[in-house]
């Protein structure tokens, strides 16, 4: 009996006698107490006991707690006994394990559950009575409302004859019937207050509607019995539940099935079984996997969560009796979804997010929405990313066409890319459009966009391959005289857009077919000086821009007219004296620069800024310095070999923190005091060509910056900005320093330091020579005479530089400006000149207007963006050193309104050279002048209108590279073509 009524959580039993194996260890005197092992508890004994006893593997085992103290006065240690080895414990033990497995089966007697029952039975009891008492009163309602109807007609039926004596109730014993209902509605209400009576609160409103519906009363009754069932469901299991484990709150003890709702299915429960494991380890993994929130409340609280309110929104948004959104809104919002997860790059595969539908749900919930929604499929995502691709290829080729409406050619930019098995071959498109703002006033602005994105990772980048898969997406757009031409409002051959509808499912094409797409016309070909009917697509392209690399500048730079190399890659080429990296070698290992050169000290900066960056230890202990030393706390980040200004920037960096780096080499927690940096460790030298050599380069990298730029002309900046560059780093030039401080009252930032060349490190002396040297020769004794000529037609139709006078001019001579003006006026006459406007037409009393371009009005109604201030300016070309800056005159000139001159060109180079540091002061300035310079506003539109880098698409290419993550590993070349085309296409 005693060990019947023992509490199940604690399983313990006691008794007088010694264990037979605890001889020589426990006194037969003490007394102990045996507590029965479960879990890992179990596993432990049962390797214990093993040992004890190989022979056999006993079915119980107890941890004996000793009572007393040994001779010491020490406790005696717990020894694990399995049950046939207690000595008079065999009947014992097997009393306590039969009332241990009754109380797995049997429920306990409970005075608390018993209350509960007993109360919640008379709420159900007198809440039975009100809904018998309501339907009785509705259906005599009914019988004298039928009675009283037929005495008015004079007649009744006969079966209203026999409830005669029902209807004479309905006048005081109807009354009564309903004081009666009063008062048991006032019991109702004591019941709903009372203790266990809130599910009945919670149907209340089904009780009311019930009411008139005897068949709802009794539903109505079945719904509350079974809610009042399952509140009390909770507390009945209480006691049933074995151990002190709280797992027992989410399953079942009977099924021993997970009842926490379903992880991916709302609106459902788990009802899985727990994972493999002995005890409760296998249900503790099943919720630390499938519901570790659920799971972490119920270990903090106690309690099983409350149902959750965002994932019964999200069965609700799911509910068939809510109307559904229509087919057209639906599939606007499949779009939006689908444009969504291209611009912010996205996987698929979130759609199938759980607390992104939870999210959605939620939102439709608390907007009170009327209509149900849900995300679309994965396939539905996939579709509409075909369909926005398709829009974005649609929308580079109208803005190319628009650029050929207007006498403008084409400039594209192009560059490869490869990673992780994924090789792409990308071509943007630029010009320069007008276009009207909000305002309704007329202006110029740079446009781009991508038009071709090729897959290659499955054949080589040669000549060869890059010249067919320029060709192939030129015409996959339909860039091609003959699909261009429209004739009486159709396209020529009827296949301007076969290329891109050629990707397209079929379902989706009908939807394509809505898609506006422009045409030319054949006075715009004569414009061009294209022909129409045997054209090509490079006759539609004015200049290609790559890299200097070897293939694509032979599949693009076979006519040199055509083609012109990166100005920030070539001027890469030209620093590299200063910031090389050595190439490694075959075995992988990078080589071994010369010590004491500038190479070596670029490389030792290197290893400590790296050593920096992997170790988190080390970058506390440097942020430690930085505070004490009154430097702001920050990282210096790494240069990457393939970009100059990473390692330009990187020194600077390093320098600035000079003093921290210093005190962290004294920091005895590493090495010796002088020794934390080992073999990266600087001495004075090296500390010099870091300065020098940033010093050097400090212009040189803003003007890198500056050419990057696709919103503002660029291709104007590179003559003024290069001879600069070769007149300050002319060994006749003294060097500026920014953060070199030689006289401690002097504030370098305000004030630079100027030392003469001879005063440098050798080394550095040798490799600012050879970096001024390369300047010299890449951009003016070898530059080849075609990108010669156009690279200075473009400064010249620049307002700002049209006499080639700018700061560090000193290196030009006088012949080679003359020079530049005559190659301007035989291009100019050559393709330009009486193409817009014809004089001698104009004086004949005709239409002076060629090819449908008066000059006037803006040739397309795009209006794009309002381009970003670039993080630099042309100031930097402007500026003169050691001198203040002046505010620069940058209003139009004089006489703007006035009509086309005859002259265009005489009259262009008469104009003074204005003084504008403002990036966009030639686009402003020559759509002032547009009516006056008509031809030769067309010509400046076509020059500068052409990026001076290919940086635009190593741009793409960095949104490319954040597309294709490890979550989008398995995507198609295709799919990623259309995310790009969506997100850079597309506003």
């Amino acid at each position: 009996e005693e060990a019947r009524d023992m509490p199940p959580s604690k399983r313990k039993a006691a008794a007088k006698a010694p264990a037979s194996n605890a001889a020589g260890k426990q006194p037969a005197s003490k007394e102990y107490q045996a507590e029965k092992l479960t879990g890992k508890r179990m596993q432990k004994g049962m390797h214990r006991a093993t040992i004890d006893n190989p022979k056999g593997t006993p079915k119980y085992f107890y941890e004996v707690k000793w009572a007393g103290t040994d001779n010491k006065g020490q406790p005696w240690e717990n020894t694990f006994e399995p049950a046939d080895k207690l000595v008079g414990w065999e009947e014992e033990m097997k009393a306590v394990d039969a009332a241990l497995e009754r109380q797995q089966t049997e429920p306990q007697n409970n005075p608390v559950r018993r209350k509960r029952e007993e109360r919640e039975a008379e709420a159900k009891q007198k809440a039975k009575q009100v809904m018998e008492a309501r339907a009785r009163l509705q259906r005599r309602k009914a019988r004298a409302a039928t009675k009283s109807g037929a005495a008015s007609e004079g007649s009744a039926s006969e079966e209203e004859s026999g409830e005669e004596e029902d209807g004479a109730l309905a006048g005081e014993a109807l009354d009564a019937e309903l004081a009666r209902l009063q008062e048991l509605e006032g019991l109702m209400q004591e019941v709903l207050t009372a203790e266990g009576g809130a599910t009945l609160q919670q149907l209340e409103g089904l009780l009311v509607a019930a009411g008139t519906d005897p068949s709802a009363a009794a539903k109505a009754m079945q719904q509350l019995s079974a809610a009042a069932s399952s509140e009390a469901a909770p507390a009945a299991s209480e006691h049933k539940r074995m151990g002190r484990s709280r797992v027992w709150l989410a399953f079942n003890r009977e099924t021993d099935r997970c009842t926490l709702p379903h992880p991916t299915r709302p609106g459902e429960t788990c009802n899985a079984r727990p994972d493999k494991g002995t005890g409760t380890s296998g249900h503790i993994r099943h919720l630390e996997k499938h519901h570790p929130e659920e799971w972490t409340q119920i270990q903090t609280t106690g309690r099983v969560p409350a149902k959750d309110t965002i994932a019964a929104a999200l069965a609700a948004s799911a509910d068939s009796s809510r109307p559904a959104v229509s087919k057209e809104d639906k599939a606007e919002l499949d779009r939006l979804t689908a444009r969504w997860i291209a611009k912010c790059s996205r996987p698929e595969s979130i759609v199938d997010d759980t607390e992104l539908q939870q999210l959605l749900a939620r939102m439709l919930e608390l907007c009170k929405a009327r209509l149900r929604y849900s995300l679309p499929s994965r396939r539905t995502v996939q579709r509409e990313l075909q369909l926005l691709g398709a829009e974005g290829r649609t929308a580079g080729r109208n803005m190319c066409v628009n650029l050929l409406k207007s006498g403008v050619k084409l400039t594209i930019t192009g560059d490869l890319w490869s990673e992780n098995g994924m090789g792409l071959f990308g071509i943007y498109a630029h010009g320069i459009l007008e276009s009207t703002d909000e305002k309704g006033e007329e202006k110029w602005a740079m446009v781009k966009s991508l038009i071709g994105l090729v897959a290659c990772e499955s054949e080589r980048h040669t000549s060869e391959n890059i010249k067919r898969w320029t060709k192939e997406a030129l015409e996959a757009l339909g860039l091609k005289p003959e699909v261009l031409l429209q004739s009486d409002g159709s396209a020529g051959n009827g296949s301007g857009s076969d290329g891109i509808a050629s990707r397209l499912p079929a379902e989706l094409k009908t939807a394509f077919g809505k898609m506006p797409r422009e045409y030319l016309e054949q006075a715009h070909f004569d414009l061009l000086g294209v022909d129409s009917c045997v054209g090509s697509t490079d006759d539609l392209i004015f200049k290609k821009v790559s890299d200097n690399g070897s293939n694509i500048k032979g599949a693009w730079g076979e006519d040199l007219d055509q083609w012109m190399g990166c100005a920030d890659h070539t001027l890469e080429l030209c620093t590299l004296p200063i910031t090389y990296w050595s190439k490694k070698k075959q075995s992988g290992e990078a080589a071994e620069p010369p010590k004491g050169s500038v190479e070596d000290s670029f490389r030792k900066a290197r290893g400590i800024v790296g050593y920096l960056r992997v170790s988190t230890i080390a970058l506390s202990d440097f942020h430690a310095c930085q505070k004490r030393l009154g430097l702001p706390e920050n990282k210096i980040d790494q240069d990457v070999r393939t970009r100059w200004r990473s390692s330009h920037a990187m020194a600077g960096d390093f320098i600035s923190n000079k003093a921290a780096v210093l005190e962290m080499d004294k920091n005895s927690a590493y090495k010796d005091p002088g020794e934390t940096w080992g073999k990266n460790k600087l001495s004075f030298v090296d500390w010099d060509h870091l300065e020098e050599g940033c010093a050097i380069l400090h212009e040189a990298a803003g003007v890198s910056q500056l050419l990057e730029g696709d919103l503002y002309p660029t291709v104007s900046f590179i003559i003024p900005a290069m001879f600069r560059l070769m007149h300050y780093s002319s060994p006749n030039q003294s060097v500026y320093f920014a953060n070199r401080d030689e006289d401690e009252d002097n504030d370098a930032r305000v004030n630079p330091v100027e030392v003469p060349h001879d005063e440098l490190q050798d080394k550095i002396q040798e490799a600012r020579k050879k970096y001024h040297d390369s300047l010299v020769t890449r951009y003016d004794t070898e530059l080849p005479m075609e990108i010669k000529k156009f690279l200075y037609i473009a400064a010249l139709l620049d307002p700002r530089f049209k006499k080639l006078k700018f700061d560090g001019d000193g290196m030009m001579k006088d012949s080679m400006r003359r020079r530049a003006e005559g190659w301007l006026k035989i291009e100019y006459n050559a393709g330009y000149a009486k193409k817009v406007f014809d004089p001698s037409a104009a004086a004949a009393g005709a239409d002076a207007s060629v090819g449908g371009q008066d000059g006037a009005g803006p040739s397309s109604a795009i209006a794009p963006p309002a381009p970003k201030r670039p993080k630099t300016s042309s100031s930097i070309v402007f500026a003169k050193r050691g001198a203040s800056a002046q505010p620069a005159d940058t209003s139009p000139t004089a006489g703007a309104e006035q009509g086309p001159f005859e002259d265009e060109m005489a009259e262009y180079l008469k104009l003074p050279q204005i003084e504008g540091e403002d990036d966009w002061a030639p686009l402003e300035w020559w759509c002032a002048n547009k009516k006056r310079f008509p031809n030769l506003a067309r010509m400046a539109r076509q020059y500068l209108g052409c990026p001076a880098t290919s940086a635009t698409v190593e741009r793409l290419f960095s949104a490319v590279g954040l597309a294709f993550s490890d979550q989008r590993k398995s995507s198609s070349a295709d799919t990623l073509a259309d995310i790009a085309f969506t997100k850079l296409n597309l506003d």
